[in-house]
């Protein structure tokens, strides 16, 4: 939540209570209020995407867990012991 406080000068700053974030209007040049508003848009946008199902992607995450674990005992299963040719001559 933003409030804002349009202001003639910097002197009436110190007139406002602190709830109110103060903005200086030139009387000379015409104020840019979409410009404002596309600012705060931006930036009320989050920095990373998220979603509100935080449990689902617990559950997901466990799942690919276990399936990169079960990948990884099974290639080091499949995987050749290079000292297997020693003991066969060590037989």
């Amino acid at each position: 939540d933003v409030s804002y406080a349009f202001l003639q000068s910097d002197l009436q700053e110190a007139e406002i209570d602190g709830l109110y974030e103060g903005i200086v209007v030139d009387s000379q040049e015409p104020f840019d209020l979409y410009a404002l508003l596309e600012d705060e848009l931006i930036l009320s946008l989050p920095l990373i995407a998220k979603h509100q199902d935080v449990a689902d992607c617990q559950i997901q995450t466990a799942r690919e867990e276990d399936k990169i674990e079960s990948a990884y005992q099974q290639a080091l299963a499949e995987r050749e012991n290079p000292f297997a040719l020693l003991q066969k001559l060590k037989n």
